[in-house]
Order: structure tokens, then C-alpha cells, then sequence
């Protein structure tokens, strides 16, 4: 990630519909796609905002921590929750809280 939550935040608000690659051992790579990035909110001196991720249902994610890898981004560990499942996919969110300074 960058040096601030606030431009890392906008590497990901610029990348809602971009796939990313997340590596799963042994299994291999699994792609998911980025549907949502929250509204960015700072209070009390603290930044935070939130992260959809979704992908198939055929490659499920356990809760963890995983490297997600896109386009233009440095890798990065994200810790990421199964929330739903739907014909679509399963949804994925990560929260980011971080104090500001």
C-alpha cells in the first residue's frame, strides 16, 4: 500500500470492476472482482472505508488474509470475510480503519 490511507484509498475507489488476482496456496491464483468501495469517512482522527469483493462460487475463500494483485498496484495483504453467496459469486469485504497523520 502507499503512504497515506487517503491515496490508498483512492487507488482502490478508481478500480471498482477491476479484477483482482489473489494468491491461494497451493491451490494457485483466484480472480476477483471489486464491485464496491465505500464512501470514505473520517472522524475523531481516524480514516475509513470499506471493500466488496466478488468471485465464483466454484473458488471459494476461506476468512484470511490474502495478497491481491491488479493493474498499476503493488501487491498487497488484505483481510477479507465471506459475507454472501448468490448466483452471482460470493461477496468478500475488507474494512480499513487507520488513524490519520
Amino acid at each position: 500500500m502507499s503512504a497515506t490511507p487517503e491515496s490508498d484509498y483512492q487507488h482502490f475507489a478508481t478500480r471498482v470492476g477491476a479484477t483482482f488476482t489473489v494468491a491461494v496456496e497451493p491451490e494457485g491464483n483466484v480472480d476477483l472482482e471489486l464491485v464496491e468501495c465505500s464512501p470514505a469517512v473520517t472522524s475523531g482522527g481516524w480514516f475509513s472505508y470499506s471493500l466488496s469483493f466478488r468471485g465464483s462460487a466454484a473458488t471459494p475463500l476461506g476468512q484470511g488474509t490474502f495478497i491481491f494483485d491488479a493493474e498499476g498496484l503493488e501487491p498487497s495483504a488484505i483481510f477479507i470475510v465471506p459475507v454472501s453467496s448468490s448466483s452471482l459469486g460470493i461477496v468478500y469485504d475488507a474494512h480499513f480503519t487507520v488513524q490519520e497523520g
